[in-house]
């Protein structure tokens, strides 16, 4: 697993699975890493699975019972799934499609596409609405945590540095009280997982799923 060896990782351990008079706990210690291994590979039910039957017989292993809530909320919502964990071409290819279905009624041509980085990809669109016509950068970003005023502040900084006077900055998670307060003056939207997951409600089937 250290070297992302996945599928080798998960054969190893599902051998160790069954082995005869294996001791509770080391059983249950396969079974966690066999799930995030499963869960790096996609294999979001099998992941669930597992992490139920850790909680069976410890209910308070590692961090079990908060993985288990967050991959339930995968496995129950393939955009969210594609979003955090598909490979890299099917999350652009979901950002693409929220932006050009963010803005409602509106007419939006995609002008400039890039991975940034690892986690992030940073999308130009030209945005025709009945009340204005503009630039807009989105920035979509993979974090599941909280996002703080440093990064909005980031986010601003390239929007400025581009021209741009529009920005929607994309995280499934939170953001921060200083990061909220940040924007209240200035042409920025935070879409925050609630936001997110509503917007894929728009959606019929995942982008990189459809026939």
């Amino acid at each position: 697993m250290n070297n992302e060896r996945l599928e080798e990782a998960m054969e190893d351990f599902e051998i160790g699975l069954r082995h005869r008079g294996l001791k509770l706990a080391v059983e249950n210690e396969l079974k966690y890493r066999l799930a995030l291994a499963a869960y790096q590979v996609q294999n979001v039910e099998r992941a669930v699975q597992l992490l139920r039957e850790v909680l069976e017989v410890n209910p308070d292993f590692k961090d079990a019972r908060q993985r288990l809530n967050r991959y339930q909320e995968l496995s129950q919502n393939e955009f969210l799934q594609t979003y955090l964990i598909a490979s890299t071409s099917e999350f652009v290819t979901l950002c693409r499609r929220i932006a050009t279905t963010y803005f409602k009624r509106s007419r939006t041509k995609l002008v400039n596409i890039s991975v940034e980085k690892e986690g992030q990809v940073d999308i130009v669109a030209e945005v025709r609405t009945s009340k204005w016509e503009d630039q807009v950068l989105l920035r979509f970003l993979r974090m599941t945590g909280t996002v703080g005023e440093l990064l909005v502040r980031d986010f601003y900084m390239r929007c400025r540095d581009s021209h741009i006077k529009r920005g929607v900055l994309v995280a499934p998670g939170e953001f921060s009280k200083g990061a909220a307060q940040f924007v209240e003056a200035r042409l920025i939207e935070l879409v925050d997982k609630k936001s997110l997951v509503r917007v894929f409600g728009r959606f019929s089937a995942p982008a990189s799923r459809r026939a």
